[in-house]
C-alpha cells in the first residue's frame, strides 16, 4: 500500500465521529461539549486528521458564502491525479483525469469502476455498513467531473446511493452530500386550480463546460429553450452565491417560509463530463442553504445523461445579428420548434433529461455522447427504444468529412457549415436515425451539393449516398434550409454554391 494511501485511510477513518446532519448547517463538526473528556479528543483528533487527509486528497475549497455540513460517518474513497483508493486500497490508476479504459465497466461510456465496485460491495457486506451514513469521497478538484460521477455510480451499483464530498472551508473539513438515485424522476404535471406553493417544480441545474443553467421539469421554473437562470462558469468564484440566490429567490416566492413536502425539496444536479469536479461540488453545495443557512433544498440528487446539445441552436439564434427577413423568419420558426420539442411533457423527456441505467448499466444519454445539433426529439425516440426493445437503435454520429465553397461570395462555407451543424444537423441525424432502424450497422458517406439563392434560401439541392431514402430524406430537410444572403464583391445578392461531405457511423 502506498504511505499517501494509509494515511489517507487513517485520516478519514476518524471522521466516523461526525454528527449526522439533520438540516442544521456549519462547515464541519467541532468538539462536542460536555463532560466526556474522551469524546473531545476524539473529535478534535478526527478534524485534525480529515485536515491532513484534505491535503493528500486535495479536495476542493468551498467558494465565500457557500456552506458545508458536518462530516458524516462512511467508508472513503480518495480520487488523486494518479489513482482511486478505497479504505486504503488501489481500486483504479488515474492517467489525465481519466480511469483506464481496461479498469471500466458497464459499456462504451465507462459507467463504473469494475475494481472499486468490487471493493464497494465487499465492504457493504461488514456489519459496519449499516451505521454508514454515506460514502465519503476526497476527490481533486481538478479533475473532471466525468470521474467524479464514476466513482458516485459505481457506489450506486453496489447499493450504497448516498455520497458526501469532502471540502476545506476556513473552520476546516466539512462535506457536501448528495444522493445517487437508480432512477430518473417522476414529475407530475400541475393540476387545475393548484396552489402554486403545491405544484411540482422539478428543478435542474444543469453544469455545462462553460455555463450553468437552471431549469424545471415542470416549466414553471424556466426551459432549456428559455432558462430561468443561464450563468457563465467564471474563474472568479461568485457563479455558486449568484445560483444560491437565485434558488433563494423561487423558494422565498414560493413557500416564504411555510412548510414543504418531501416532494417539493428535492433539486438535481447534471454536470458535463468536462466540468471540474470543484465546480460539480461548488454546485451541490450552492443549492442546499441560501445566505443566511436556511434550508433550500436539502435533498440535493446527482444524475447523469442529459442531452443538451440544442442548446447550442438556442446560442446560435439569440445571437441576432444583422440578417436579412427570410432568414430571421426561418430561425424564429426554429425557435419555436426547439421550444416545442424540448419540452413534451412526457415519461421519455423525463428519461432523457435525467436518464436513468439502461438494461447493461450504460447510460444511453450520457454526456460523453453529447454531439452539436442533436435534439430532443431524437433523445425521445431513443429513449422509447430501450422502452420497447431489447436491442435500442443506436444513436448515429455525423462528422463533416470535408467542405468546398464554389463561388466567392460573401458567404463561407464555414459560416454554412456553422449553421448546419448548430441548427440543421438535428434534422440530418433523424434521417439516418431512420436507416439506423433499418440496419444498425449501416455506415454512410453523403455529398450534400446545394447553392443558397438571392433571398438566402437553399436551391439545387442533391444528396448523394448509397442509401436512396437516406438521400432523399435529407433532400427535404435541405429544402428549408435559409441561410445569410450570399453577395458578390459590389455587394449585390448573388447565388453561392457549396459541397459538404458527411461521414455517418452507428455510435
Amino acid at each position: 500500500m502506498r504511505p499517501w494511501a494509509r494515511v489517507a485511510l487513517a485520516c478519514l477513518a476518524l471522521t466516523a465521529c461526525g454528527k449526522k446532519d439533520s438540516g442544521a448547517t456549519g462547515a464541519a463538526p467541532q468538539p462536542s461539549a460536555g463532560p466526556a473528556t474522551t469524546t473531545t479528543t476524539t473529535t478534535t483528533t478526527a478534524a485534525a486528521a480529515a485536515s491532513d487527509a484534505l491535503k493528500v486528497g486535495a479536495a476542493p475549497a468551498l467558494p465565500p458564502g457557500v456552506r458545508a455540513e458536518p462530516v458524516p460517518t462512511g467508508p472513503t474513497v480518495v480520487v488523486t491525479k494518479t489513482a482511486v483508493v478505497f479504505e486504503g486500497e488501489r481500486a483504479a490508476a488515474v492517467d489525465g483525469g481519466q480511469v483506464d479504459p481496461a479498469e471500466l465497466m458497464g459499456g462504451s461510456t465507462g459507467t463504473r469502476i469494475s475494481r472499486l465496485e468490487q471493493l464497494a460491495t465487499m465492504q457493504a457486506r461488514l456489519p459496519e455498513a449499516t451505521k454508514s451514513e454515506a460514502v465519503l469521497v476526497v476527490i481533486d478538484p481538478e479533475l473532471p467531473s466525468k470521474l467524479a460521477q464514476q466513482v458516485a455510480r459505481t457506489f450506486r451499483a453496489a447499493g450504497q446511493h448516498r455520497v458526501a464530498f469532502i471540502v476545506r472551508t476556513p473552520e476546516g473539513p466539512g462535506a457536501v452530500p448528495v444522493t445517487v438515485p437508480s432512477q430518473a424522476p417522476s414529475m407530475a404535471g400541475s393540476s387545475p386550480g393548484q396552489p402554486p406553493d403545491q405544484a411540482p417544480l422539478g428543478l435542474v441545474v444543469a453544469l455545462l463546460p462553460d455555463r450553468v443553467l437552471v431549469v424545471s421539469l415542470s416549466r414553471l421554473e424556466g426551459t432549456l429553450a428559455d432558462p430561468r437562470l443561464d450563468l457563465r462558469l467564471s474563474t472568479d468564484g461568485t457563479w455558486p452565491t449568484k445560483l444560491r440566490d437565485d434558488l433563494a429567490e423561487i423558494v422565498e416566492r414560493r413557500w416564504g417560509g411555510r412548510a414543504r413536502p418531501e416532494s417539493l425539496q428535492t433539486i438535481y444536479v447534471i454536470a458535463d463530463d468536462a466540468v471540474s469536479s470543484g465546480d460539480l461540488v461548488a454546485a451541490v453545495a450552492a443549492v442546499r442553504h441560501d445566505a443566511k443557512g436556511n434550508v433550500l433544498f436539502p435533498d440535493v440528487q446527482l444524475m447523469s445523461g442529459i442531452e443538451l446539445a440544442f442548446a447550442p441552436e438556442r446560442d446560435e439564434l439569440d445571437k441576432a445579428p444583422t440578417r436579412d427577413p427570410a432568414e430571421a423568419a426561418a430561425e424564429a420558426e426554429a425557435r419555436k420548434r426547439i421550444d416545442a420539442v424540448a419540452f413534451q411533457e412526457d415519461s421519455a423527456w423525463v428519461d432523457v433529461l435525467v436518464a436513468s441505467e439502461g438494461r447493461e448499466g450504460v447510460g444511453e444519454g450520457d454526456l460523453s455522447k453529447r454531439a452539436p445539433g442533436s435534439d430532443l426529439a431524437e433523445q425521445v425516440e431513443a429513449a422509447r427504444d430501450r422502452e420497447h426493445n431489447a436491442t435500442p437503435t443506436p444513436m448515429g454520429r455525423i462528422a463533416v468529412a470535408g467542405k468546398k465553397a464554389l463561388d466567392d461570395t460573401s458567404l463561407a462555407v464555414d459560416d454554412t457549415l456553422r449553421k448546419i451543424q448548430t441548427v440543421y444537423m438535428a434534422g440530418l441525424k433523424r434521417c439516418y436515425k431512420h436507416e439506423l432502424k433499418k440496419d444498425p450497422t449501416l455506415r454512410e458517406r453523403a455529398e450534400l451539393a446545394f447553392a443558397v439563392g438571392h433571398t438566402g434560401r437553399t436551391i439545387r439541392a442533391k444528396v448523394t449516398a448509397m442509401t436512396l431514402d437516406f438521400s432523399r430524406c435529407v433532400e427535404g430537410q435541405m429544402t428549408s434550409w435559409v441561410f445569410s444572403v450570399p453577395r458578390d464583391a459590389d455587394g449585390e445578392a448573388t447565388e453561392a454554391s457549396f459541397i459538404i461531405v458527411l461521414a455517418l457511423t452507428p455510435d
